[in-house]
């Protein structure tokens, strides 16, 4: 393993700012995202990292520290519910429009907390807690690009099989657009649309986090999912991308949540700029040859979240 230094790290623009936008927060890797919107000046990311040399020992700790204000009995119960988790991960979007994430290796909990009423009328009224995780490698930054919400109104889709057979492709109902995706008006009987632009030289992720059901249709005789969650449809210029999937149901009609991600890279100039990435985001692959329709029973939905890294 080499331990060489790989290259330098230029100056830059002034352009760099400080702060803490938003933080999401998850019970696991096929939880939903809670997303706790933070007002200026009120929360902070702090990364330390723990070198023992004569140990050779190289580790991460990060540190979140978040201020929510003015005490209510909701925010309580939610607190009293972060104080019980242990083994959180953590997201944080920054002003700078960076995403990172945390506590996938061991999970991250909550350390300590404070909720004050202040004395005058003047103090601050708001609960303070800190969230913290242990961590081998460094956190790795993601430019956040924005997040969407899928519905399908009676199942989340037909599908196809690997020789273009079996059912069809139905899009979502794309709603809540965040960041730098556009909705706009579909066409008439179809879904909504949106609109983001693609730039050369990043690896842009898709994470869908997909609450649903399966039929039997979906299983084969040994209660394995046929079904495979695809990007295949919108991406300008891209063959279909299939999914890594975790989570995923294992008997029909239960509901459950899992994750759906992918990766992609736009390669060629010829590729980059806006398109309508996402008018129709979900499709099941089903990865069989014969003709019989799979399909999610529904309603079902998916929260996506769409960030990029710098190749």
């Amino acid at each position: 393993m080499s331990c060489n230094i790989t290259a330098g790290i230029a100056n830059g623009c002034n352009t760099n700012i400080g702060g803490v936008k938003n933080v999401y927060l998850a019970n696991s890797a096929t939880g939903t995202w809670y997303t706790y919107e933070m007002d200026k000046g009120t929360a902070s990311l702090v990364e330390t990292y723990n070198v023992n040399q004569a140990s050779s020992i190289l580790g991460f700790t990060q540190t979140l520290t978040i201020q929510l204000s003015k005490m209510a009995a909701d925010k309580q119960q939610q607190i009293e519910k972060i104080a019980e988790a242990n083994s959180m991960l953590v997201r944080v979007e920054t002003n700078n429009g960076d995403l990172y994430e945390f506590g996938n290796e061991r999970g991250a909990y909550l350390v300590s907390g404070t909720t004050t009423t202040g004395v005058a009328y003047g103090d601050a009224n708001q609960s303070e807690l800190v969230i913290q995780a242990d961590s081998k490698q460094s956190m790795t930054p993601q430019e956040f690009v924005g997040t969407l919400i899928g519905t399908w109104v009676n199942h989340m889709s037909g599908c196809t099989n690997s020789g273009g057979n079996g059912g069809q492709l139905l899009p979502a109902g794309i709603t809540n657009n965040t960041g730098n995706i556009e909705l706009f008006p579909p066409s008439p009987g179809s879904s909504s649309r949106t609109k983001m632009t693609f730039e050369t030289g990043y690896i842009y992720t898709l994470e869908a986090i997909i609450t649903t059901e399966y039929n039997s249709n979906a299983f084969d005789s040994s209660g394995n999912s046929l079904a495979r969650y695809a990007s295949g449809e919108g991406f300008y210029g891209t063959p279909p991308v299939s999914a890594t999937t975790t989570g995923e149901p294992t008997q029909p009609g239960v509901e459950t949540t899992f994750k759906a991600s992918m990766q992609f890279e736009i390669s060629a100039p010829s590729q980059t700029g806006q398109y309508n990435v996402l008018s129709s985001y979900a499709t099941i692959v089903c990865q069989t040859s014969t003709a019989v329709e799979r399909r999610f029973s529904g309603p079902a939905t998916a929260f996506i979240t769409i960030t990029r890294t710098a190749i």
